[in-house]
């Protein structure tokens, strides 16, 4: 018992340490800035998309199996590119995580491929009522909290048969709501600080003229 939990918690700190270092690379790219600063490019946001639409088809493949059961972070990309970059990036990149999800088939295809659509989708336009404004920390991670909430319903409501979706929320629902919680509660702390640093070096440029 106790070398599963020692294995469990190595396979937690290495999933979290490969989000951290995906998190504060992107956020460091001119295109992550640019949308930061609110003036980003075509080019850019397509950019931004593929991005976060590999690292939804990531996060299908990269599962935490724990105890027979196994959470994903698919939603994870989707979320972000939504709430930081808007709607284009956040449907674009959930497009791509859902038709990959969708390609891989199972009773859970429709309703799985169906929440990550609107994961990217309700991001973006929670950036478009905000004014192009991150929501923060807090209130992004009780979006994820909410999103796969959401997730775990659709299951239950399209997948058949219904005895083994709720088998399958009983074992993950859970799981992946923490790791996708975790996971942009890290993004979202990355974000919140680039703005910071911004704000600060804007402040300091005025103080100097």
């Amino acid at each position: 018992m106790q070398s599963s939990t020692v294995e469990l918690l190595f396979v937690l700190v290495e999933k979290i340490c490969v989000v951290i270092v995906f998190a504060y690379l992107i956020t460091r790219t001119k295109y992550f800035h640019n949308v930061i600063d609110k003036r980003p490019s075509f080019w850019g946001r397509l950019i931004l998309t593929l991005v976060f639409g590999g690292l939804s088809i990531y996060g299908t493949y990269n599962r935490i199996w724990i105890f027979g059961a196994n959470a994903h972070t698919r939603d994870l990309g989707p979320m972000i590119a939504g709430l930081a970059a808007g709607p284009f990036v956040g449907l674009g990149a959930a497009l791509i995580g859902a038709i990959h999800r969708y390609s891989l088939g199972g009773f859970t295809a429709i309703p799985c491929a169906l929440a990550t659509i609107i994961s990217g989708l309700l991001g973006g336009l929670i950036y478009e009522l905000r004014n192009k404004e991150f929501l923060g920390v807090f209130w992004a991670v009780l979006f994820a909290v909410f999103i796969e909430s959401f997730h775990m319903l659709l299951i239950l409501l399209m997948a058949k048969p219904f005895a083994d979706a709720l088998q399958l929320v009983k074992e993950v629902g859970l799981l992946t709501t923490g790791a996708n919680s975790v996971g942009v509660a890290i993004f979202a702390l990355m974000i919140v600080n680039l703005m910071r640093q911004k704000r600060t070096s804007s402040y300091l440029k005025i103080k100097s003229l």
